[in-house]
């Protein structure tokens, strides 16, 4: 709970700074984000054992990256 309420604050502080022209400051909310997402959220999916759920988290955490990075 603690990464998805990170996670959001981060994009939306993101969306924040890029209505205000805060190039720099968007900039470094969206890598919190994403690293939010590949090393904490991506990182804990056991693939093993998780089965199809697994598997359907890493293709939501691939596109979130995959959009946040456009």
């Amino acid at each position: 709970m603690m990464l998805f309420d990170a996670l959001l604050g981060n994009v939306g502080a993101a969306r924040g700074a890029l209505a205000r022209g805060d190039i720099k400051s968007k900039c470094e909310h969206v890598v919190k984000a994403v690293r939010i997402l590949e090393e904490g959220l991506k990182g804990s999916l056991n693939m093993a054992e998780g089965g199809d759920l697994a598997a359907n988290l890493l293709g939501v955490y691939d596109y979130c990256v995959l959009r946040l990075t456009q």
